[in-house]
């Protein structure tokens, strides 16, 4: 199978989080606190035939610990 990454909306990364993180459950709610942040980013993994089979969301967020660093998180 051939696959490409690209940079995504947040738009398009939905239907793949509903479809593996609400499949049974009947919470249908898929957006993340910070998906829409400036800094932040989401990239999927395209198919052959278009379709997005892998998502993954980058968050810029402050350190825990050391809160006037900045770190990334991945979701």
């Amino acid at each position: 199978m051939s696959v490409t990454i690209r940079f995504a909306m947040t738009a398009e990364v939905r239907p793949l989080r509903l479809e593996v993180l609400r499949v049974h459950t009947t919470n249908k709610t898929v957006d993340f606190e910070g998906d829409e942040d400036v800094t932040t980013r989401h990239l999927v993994a395209v198919d052959s035939h278009g379709e997005i089979v892998g998502v993954s969301t980058w968050l810029e967020r402050p350190l825990d610990q050391q809160p006037h660093l900045r770190a990334l998180q991945l979701r």
